[in-house]
């Protein structure tokens, strides 16, 4: 989730977690990419962070720049999400198809730590 990535992104910065900000948090058991800004870290402080031997090579930051803004709560528009839907039995192709295009119009998202706050996610 999003805490323990800035927490452990700011372990390996040597800096506050609170040096860290995003717009929204990301759920627990996802494979997800985020914005985030870093205060006062240099882009060669993240890309030798990411080099060391301890950096978990399951999370990577790319697409680095430097910028006058930060990113903050609420800042967020929207998520998009693609769904991969897998041994789908006893159903017909139309009612298949039917369902995808409904979810094309979009879904409330009620499962993740985002959505109620804290505490554990099965």
């Amino acid at each position: 989730d999003t805490n323990f990535a800035v927490n452990y992104i700011s372990k390996f910065l040597h800096r506050s977690g609170k040096s860290i900000k995003f717009a929204g948090n990301k759920d627990k058991r996802g494979i997800t990419s985020q914005r985030i800004s870093l205060f006062k870290i240099s882009i060669e402080d993240i890309e030798k962070a990411q080099r060391s031997r301890g950096w978990d090579r399951k999370m990577e930051l790319t697409n680095l720049s430097y910028s006058d803004s930060e990113y903050r709560l609420g800042l967020l528009s929207g998520n998009q999400f693609s769904v991969c839907l897998r041994f789908i039995n006893g159903a017909e192709d139309l009612q298949i198809a039917e369902s995808v295009e409904n979810l094309k119009k979009g879904f409330i998202n009620y499962f993740g730590m985002q959505r109620f706050g804290a505490g554990h996610v099965p």
